[in-house]
């Protein structure tokens, strides 16, 4: 999977997202290590949940889908939706009633790919 975004990527140092990184909102203003990798990340416009590669098996693809549909790269997670995506992956870095309500909202306006 590639990043098309400057910063992390395979085997590279994740320290690497930091204040004036590039995302796909433009320079992050500010970035919050979540653990495991994930980093949240805002910018004056907008923001989201960096997921590095090796990170990325714990979500669903057609979440992925979402996820490059809102940002154009499957590791960025745009905070108003996408990002639920990881918290209901991730439930342990986040608080839960937060996970609770990613969940619901996750099962509700994203119900998972019928198949064809």
């Amino acid at each position: 999977m590639t990043n098309p975004i400057p910063g992390p990527g395979p085997g590279l140092d994740h320290a690497l997202i930091r204040e004036g990184s590039a995302t796909p909102w433009g320079s992050a203003d500010s970035v919050t290590d979540l653990g495991e990798g994930l980093y949240l990340v805002t910018t004056p416009s907008h923001g989201g949940i960096y997921v590095p590669d090796e990170q990325l098996a714990k979500i669903p693809t057609d979440r992925l889908a979402w996820s490059r549909y809102w940002s154009g790269a499957e590791n960025w997670f745009e905070e108003d939706c996408a990002a639920c995506f990881v918290v209901a992956a991730f439930p342990g870095l986040f608080a839960p009633d937060h996970v609770a309500r990613c969940r619901e909202a996750v099962g509700t306006f994203y119900p998972p790919a019928r198949a064809r």
